[in-house]
């Protein structure tokens, strides 16, 4: 299992990364590790690979673009609501699991998230993972074409006059 998620989240092009390799060590118990789990998901999601497409990286950093999404995916896994939350948790714990020697800290993820969405990418990378999905996942519509359908928010309603709740992507 170490050997496995070590290589899904260092990827295949270390060319392509612009953040620390992580490396896993044995142990016999390391608490929350159940959340790794999730890393072939992850994987298979498409987030990663369609993330570095669209936002090509965060600049070469100890905590580049994938490490940034890996610490969020996995802060939502186990439930920690907000970066601010982080503190009340042992950094080195939670690096073990991301396979680092600590967890991103609160400003370092705060930043790093302003950084992407100066970037403005965040539509383009949800459409992008619905189509990834639809394509591997999705059944055939009417007349063989698949089709994506992205719920509007009430505030998108209230700006384009009510149309209907779905917006058909195509």
């Amino acid at each position: 299992m170490v050997e496995v998620v070590s290589n899904i989240l260092s990827g295949r092009d270390r060319r392509a990364n612009d953040s620390s390799v992580p490396m896993f060590a044995r142990a016999s118990c390391i608490p929350r590790a159940g959340v790794l789990l999730a890393i072939p998901a992850l994987v298979a999601s498409g987030l990663l690979s369609i993330a570095r497409e669209i936002y090509r990286s965060l600049g070469p950093a100890f905590y580049g673009l994938r490490t940034t999404l890996v610490a969020y995916v996995l802060l939502a896994l186990l439930r920690i609501p907000r970066p601010e939350a982080l503190k009340e948790y042992a950094p080195d714990g939670l690096g073990r699991i991301v396979g680092l020697d600590r967890m991103p800290e609160v400003k370092t993820l705060r930043r790093k998230l302003a950084r992407l969405a100066k970037m403005k990418g965040s539509q383009e990378l949800g459409l992008e993972l619905a189509r990834c999905r639809v394509r591997d996942r999705g059944q055939p519509g009417a007349g063989g074409r698949q089709t994506v359908y992205r719920a509007k928010t009430p505030h998108q309603r209230a700006q384009t006059g009510g149309l209907s709740d779905r917006e058909r992507l195509g």
